[in-house]
Formats: structure tokens, sequence, C-alpha cells
């Protein structure tokens, strides 16, 4: 399996972490699927791709877009997180909706697909061109539809949490250049440049932006969440007590200033990508 290391990682460190917090993060990303599946204008009786699926929120939502005639299949490199989308799509009665464990980079689909389709999971891909020159087999004729985040510092749910936790915790290392991360396609034009370079055309960038909103009684615990899932996830794990706690009062000062009527509302800003084979 080329992304081996990210198997491992979705599995063994950040899925059961997901899994703990599943709806807070289902809740927070639904927007942003929301616009991206309204973006790629799902048709009934239509075959889509959901790419790095995880949990199947999205996976069940096309598959109710595309109706009884047609399917959703739901693509992603961790058993554990596609145990608990089977469970989902099985209590919603999603006839229609099946997942398969399989690297997008290397995975042989048999059967040609009208749009694929991913939230936030194309991301941690080894070698982007070879994942995206693959995922182009599977939609030899049909479309592509992704939403990716905008760079760190336009998504302060994540840069305010970070930078505060690090005045306690300390400096922390960037993912190297060319690395898989969250970030990876800041700059829209590398996601162009992928893009074409594996065999798309037309391709279109556009902005989303939106706020991810916590009451102010759980904004401690939710940031505090937000850097278990970041660069210094590690470090404040294995800190003591009074240094986690530290650190999640530096987290809540620095997002005060975006507390307003008892809800912390932090900008969050990605692209949505459209292309065609």
């Amino acid at each position: 399996m080329a992304n081996e290391e990210q198997a491992v990682f979705w599995t063994e460190q950040a899925g059961p972490i997901w899994l703990e917090r599943e709806e807070f993060l289902d809740a927070s990303s639904r927007p942003f699927g929301l616009a991206a599946i309204d973006a790629a204008n799902v048709q009934p009786g239509e075959k889509v791709l959901d790419v790095g699926c995880g949990t199947g929120s999205t996976t069940i939502e096309l598959g109710r877009r595309v109706g009884e005639s047609g399917k959703a299949l739901g693509l992603d490199i961790s058993p554990l997180l596609l145990g608990r989308a089977r469970e989902k799509a099985a209590a919603a009665g999603a006839s229609n909706v099946d997942f398969v464990e399989g690297d997008a980079q290397t995975y042989t689909l048999d059967e040609p697909f009208d749009l694929v389709f991913s939230r936030f999971g194309i991301m941690f891909f080894e070698d982007p061109v070879a994942a995206f020159g693959n995922l182009r087999k599977a939609a030899p004729e049909g479309r592509l539809t992704f939403i990716c985040w905008q760079d760190v510092f336009s998504n302060a749910w994540m840069s305010v949490p970070t930078m505060a936790a690090s005045s306690v915790l300390g400096d922390f290392d960037l993912p190297p250049e060319g690395s898989p991360s969250p970030f990876y396609y800041a700059d829209p034009e590398l996601a162009r440049s992928v893009l074409s370079d594996a065999g798309w055309r037309d391709v279109s960038i556009e902005p989303f932006r939106t706020t991810m909103d916590s009451p102010a009684e759980e904004a401690a615990e939710r940031l505090g969440f937000l850097v278990r899932m970041g660069p210094l996830g590690a470090r404040f794990m294995e800190s003591d007590p009074d240094t986690q706690q530290r650190t999640l009062d530096a987290i809540l000062a620095a997002a005060s200033e975006h507390e307003s009527g008892g809800v912390f509302r932090m900008p969050a800003a990605a692209w949505i990508v459209t292309a065609r084979a």
C-alpha cells in the first residue's frame, strides 16, 4: 500500500480520536461537505465515488441525492473508520451506499463513476498526481469535486488554539514541504497543477468561507480537542495535568476575541475545486 503510513495514522492514532468526538466533527464539517456536494450538481441515478469518506456522512448524503437508481461508494484507507461508516449507513437504511477499504492512489475500481467527490480526504496522498490520475481512471468520462482547506492562518479554528498552545508547550515543527497535511493545497495553484498533470481539465477553484461555532461552555473542550489533532497533540497528551490546564487556559484567552453572545465563532476557509475528465 503506497500510503501505509497514513493507513496506520488514521486507524491507530487519529482514527480513535476522531470517533471519540465524531458528533462534533461531523457537525463542524457538514457545511463544507454540503457546499461541495451542491457544487458537484449531483443528479439522480448517478454513480458517485466518495474518496476519504471516513465515517460515511458524506457518502450517505450522496446516496440520498442520487436516489435508489444511483449508487454511492465510500473509499477510505482506515478500516476503523469504515466500520463506523457501515454502522451509520445500516442505521440510515441507505441501501444504495457501500464502502470499500483501499488506497485511492492504487486501488482499482471495476466500474466507472459519474463523479469523484471528497470532503477533506485528498490532502494526504503520498503521490498526488498518481492518486488523481488513478481517480480519473475511475471516472473516464466524469467529473471531480472536492473541498480542501485554505492556508492555516485563514482558519482561526486551527491557528489560534495551536499558536496559543505553543506558548505553553513550546515550538512545533510544520510538516516538511510536499508532505501530506491538512493544508497541503493552501495554494490553490498547486491543486490546479496537480490536477492538470493527472489529466483532469476545466479546473475551477472557488473560495468557501464560514465559521466553526462552539457554545462558550464547550469551547475549552472543543478547542483542546483540535490541539490534540494538531502538531502539538502528542506533547499535550504527554504533559502533566497542570500543564494541560495552563494550555487550555491559554487557548481560551486567545480565542476570546472570537466570542460573541456566548458563542465562539472561529473563521474557517476552504477551496471548492471542480474539474472534468
